[in-house]
């Protein structure tokens, strides 16, 4: 990675977004714009810390594609103006069930936040759960940023009989 030490935007089509390249590409330290896009199908292997002691420039990420679950740790990321990232709502399919806010307090510098929630065998309870606390957490940032949230897969939604 030593002939990328000046890359400012980074966009890549990977097989799955893994903590390695998480790590890996934490460490361009001019890095201002990135994006992830896992091209697996529903495959989510492992949930992604972003560790505070990468990503030190950069501006803005987006990570699109089948994920476990996604948390920032206390001074990660500490430029990240904007935020877009797509994420699941059902607990029995991702590892947010116990920090369904994601770190997301912990972004400091955060002014646009997009979240695509994937509602597939998810209950409404739970999307609207995720969405709260994601909101609460939004609130407690010095620029309160208004987080815009976009359903897919409510089709695939389980409703609360079918979930007994």
């Amino acid at each position: 990675m030593a002939t990328m030490v000046n890359l400012f935007s980074l966009s890549i089509r990977i097989k799955q977004v893994t903590q390695e390249i998480l790590h890996t590409h934490g460490n361009l330290h001019s890095l201002l714009d990135l994006e992830l896009k896992s091209e697996a199908a529903d495959d989510a292997v492992e949930m992604l810390i972003v560790c505070s002691s990468r990503f030190k420039s950069l501006k803005i990420f987006r990570l699109y594609g089948p994920i476990m679950g996604l948390i920032f740790e206390a001074g990660a990321m500490p430029q990240l103006e904007q935020l877009s990232i797509e994420i699941r709502a059902c607990q029995g399919q991702s590892g947010l069930a116990e920090n369904s806010d994601l770190g997301i307090h912990h972004l400091t510098s955060l002014r646009d936040l997009n979240i695509w929630i994937n509602c597939g065998g998810a209950q409404m309870e739970e999307v609207e759960m995720l969405e709260a606390a994601i909101t609460n957490a939004i609130n407690l940032l010095p620029n309160k940023p208004k987080p815009q949230f976009y359903r897919e897969n409510q089709d695939n939604m389980v409703t609360n009989e079918a979930h007994v």
